[in-house]
């Protein structure tokens, strides 16, 4: 894995969903962090939630299990922006993939799905704990991405040895370390990771429960016509017609090895050159 390689992922243009998605929950978090009136308490623990479930309120749930992600009452301003700077190219490439309404749709799905497990699991396992921050969405996003770089074998040099582990293990690791050694809650950030490792094989399963493609095209034509689209102010628009879904991936961390290209020859050239030598 390549730290530069990384970093050149902000050089690239940003997705549109991904830059003004952000850019909106950035100012609604700087505006509610120091207005008590407008503060966003969307953080829920299982208990609260099974608490509401009997009590049927539900328009105290459907908040809670799709808006954790920008609770303010909890997080901190220098955890935010630090997880909000981390997720902006992950979310880009996502939805370079799958194009923008797509990436838009997937994420509003996704969330209470998460949000739903945990409180199932979370009965179980931390009833009083509370699940809320934008650093999830960074758990599902690069989960994905690292299951999808762990196929092509990429791993992580242990310092400047020569060990090397997984780069799928390396995220296990760490939040099995600050689980130990303190307080934190890692419960909700394990399974929002589970589930970002899982997307390669469920993506498929949940895209069901999505508008159909035909929607998304025909949306996007009467908006753009026949523009492909291009990348204004360092943000682009990615259309679902032009997005190749089933194009094989291509690693965003692994550098080239730095050797030429080279053509193959084939045999039936081979032949004639010999032909022509006699």
């Amino acid at each position: 894995m390549s730290i530069t390689r990384f970093l050149k992922l902000y050089e690239k243009p940003f997705g549109v969903f991904s830059s003004a998605y952000l850019l909106a929950a950035t100012l609604a978090f700087l505006w509610c962090r120091y207005s008590e009136k407008w503060a966003i308490d969307t953080a829920y623990s299982p208990s609260l939630l099974l608490q509401d479930i009997i009590l049927g309120q539900v328009f105290d749930i459907l908040p809670r299990i799709t808006g954790y992600p920008l609770d303010t009452t909890r997080s901190n301003i220098f955890h935010f922006l630090l997880n909000v700077i981390l997720l902006l190219p992950g979310l880009s490439q996502f939805e370079k993939i799958f194009g923008t309404l797509h990436g838009f749709f997937f994420l509003g799905l996704v969330t209470p799905v998460v949000g739903v497990i945990f409180g199932i699991v979370g009965l179980l396992w931390c009833p009083h704990d509370y699940i809320y921050g934008i650093h999830l969405w960074n758990c599902i996003i690069w989960g994905y991405f690292i299951v999808q770089e762990s196929k092509l074998g990429a791993t992580i040099r242990i310092f400047k040895t020569s060990w090397r582990i997984p780069i799928a293990w390396t995220p296990l690791i760490v939040l099995s370390l600050v689980s130990y050694f303190t307080s934190f809650v890692v419960t909700p950030m394990v399974l929002c990771l589970l589930m970002g490792y899982s997307l390669p094989v469920i993506k498929g399963i949940l895209d069901f429960f999505l508008p159909p493609t035909a929607l998304f095209n025909y949306v996007e034509e009467k908006l753009f016509g026949n523009n492909k689209g291009g990348a204004h102010f360092h943000v682009r628009y990615y259309r679902e017609v032009y997005v190749k879904k089933g194009k094989k991936y291509k690693s965003i961390f692994a550098e080239s090895s730095g050797l030429p290209k080279t053509k193959k020859v084939s045999k039936n050239k081979g032949k004639l050159k010999s032909k022509n030598k006699k």
